[in-house]
């Protein structure tokens, strides 16, 4: 994780990538643990092209969809949607959940490098993830952050990246 951490910037050219073609790896990566947790996974209408290194944009939504699914109510089926619109000229993504949600005090935490809320025991994983995203975002002069209305709420991870 901290190998992948510190390489971030040495990621590959930026190519014009159709963003479904992004979503579409990632759910194909988390195949596994989708069919596991039995998670539902949906987007639709309008996704951009993006200039934008297309593995480490992968690498950012299969992590945010991962914790999406991770981070689930017992006995309850995570659903994830992802929403896509215009805005300040560029595109916000936001990845939409029905998990265990964070508290407001919490959400400016989570970027930090080890960060971690919940016992490894019951949520298994390093403490990089969204660390490791929000460089790959700041890589691609975009925006990376987390919405909660409270614990037991979902959660919100909104990723807003330029237009081309």
């Amino acid at each position: 994780g901290l190998l992948e951490f510190t390489s971030v910037s040495r990621g590959h050219e930026f190519d014009l990538v159709d963003f479904d073609r992004v979503l579409r790896q990632a759910v194909r990566n988390l195949d596994s643990h989708i069919k596991e947790t039995k998670a539902s996974v949906s987007w639709g209408g309008d996704l951009p092209v993006l200039r934008l290194d297309v593995s480490q944009m992968v690498s950012v939504f299969q992590n945010l969809m991962s914790n999406a699914i991770k981070y689930h109510t017992s006995g309850i089926s995570p659903e994830v949607k992802i929403l896509c619109s215009r805005e300040n000229f560029g595109w916000k993504i936001s990845v939409i959940d029905n998990g265990i949600g964070l508290n407001p005090s919490q959400l400016a935490k989570s970027f930090r490098v080890f960060q971690r809320f919940h016992s490894k025991d019951k949520y298994p994983g390093t403490g990089l993830g969204l660390a490791i995203s929000q460089k790959i975002v700041h890589r691609h002069k975009g925006k990376i952050w987390l919405e909660s209305a409270g614990e037991g709420m979902g959660a919100i991870a909104n990723v807003w990246l330029p237009e081309c």
